[in-house]
């Protein structure tokens, strides 16, 4: 992890399968593993590591480094696309991360063994790592960041990514731009979310994920977990922000550009328990 740092890199291994951007599908990842190992393993967990380090981390997202399944031992920030270095001995499939955070702290109960998970969906998670990491600086590690140059992102770019028409986009645009929000019905797993992260990307013109909040609902959640609520702590209650106004606390700052809140699962909760009533 030394190394890691010096370089300002995040890595994962697997080198054996070479060019990571030269598989087209986790399918063909799948099979480039068995052929390289010769065994019948299903190989789903490490598929999904390769493929989500390719196609799914953006620039700007936040990586937490992890020994084992008990110890966080970094924060960084995504400031590329993938790269693979063939000068490199080992670990050649890379990208270059602005490491925020060195150090070790206990994690907060067992760690994902994966070896790469996407944990923006669980929010409670990720506020208390952040919070054990940077303290009471949170939102102020946001606030502060110098102003990152993101990707362009174009309505042509959005087209050829999600395969829907110009004019059902154009519809999809003038509702977000109208209304100030839009419903995607579908079922499970057909890219509902994708849709809807990069329409805000094309909204706004650029890859900025500082712009974009994503947050998953489940059946317990309510206006205290998404607004704000009163927590126990170890004196009594303190009044706990939730994800939805911290963000457009965020967003306030900078009234020329454009925001968006994404709801996965929006269906899974009770909305006058949540949400009605309750937007700002």
């Amino acid at each position: 992890m030394d190394e890691f740092y010096r370089q300002s890199i995040m890595a994962i291994g697997w080198d054996e399968l070479g060019d990571f951007s030269k598989y087209e599908s986790r399918s063909s990842v799948i099979t480039a593993l068995k052929q390289a190992h010769d065994n019948n393993n299903s190989y789903m967990n490490i598929s999904l590591a390769i493929w989500q380090f390719v196609q799914d981390v953006e620039v700007g997202d936040i990586i937490f480094a992890k020994r084992g399944k008990w110890a966080l031992i970094g924060r960084g920030i995504v400031e590329s696309g993938y790269i693979f270095d063939s000068t490199r001995n080992e670990y050649k499939n890379t990208r270059k991360v602005r490491w925020t955070h060195k150090g070790e702290w206990e994690h907060p109960g067992n760690a994902h063994v994966k070896t790469l998970t996407d944990v923006t969906p669980y929010t409670e998670y990720v506020e208390k790592i952040e919070t054990l990491i940077l303290g009471d600086s949170a939102e102020l590690e946001i606030d502060d960041a110098p102003e990152s140059l993101y990707p362009v992102y174009s309505e042509a770019d959005f087209l050829n990514e999600v395969y829907i028409s110009r004019a059902k986009y154009d519809t999809l645009r003038g509702l977000v731009l109208r209304k100030k929000n839009v419903i995607l019905q579908g079922a499970p797993g057909v890219g509902k979310t994708f849709v809807a992260q990069r329409l805000a990307f094309a909204i706004m013109g650029e890859k900025d994920t500082s712009r974009v909040k994503r947050i998953q609902f489940h059946q317990s959640y309510s206006y205290e977990d998404f607004i704000m609520g009163y927590r126990p702590d170890a004196v009594g209650f303190r009044l706990v922000e939730g994800p939805f106004y911290k963000f457009c606390k965020h967003a306030e700052k900078d009234e020329e550009r454009p925001y968006f809140f994404i709801i996965d699962e929006i269906n899974r909760v009770i909305l006058a328990r949540s949400l009605v009533n309750y937007w700002c």
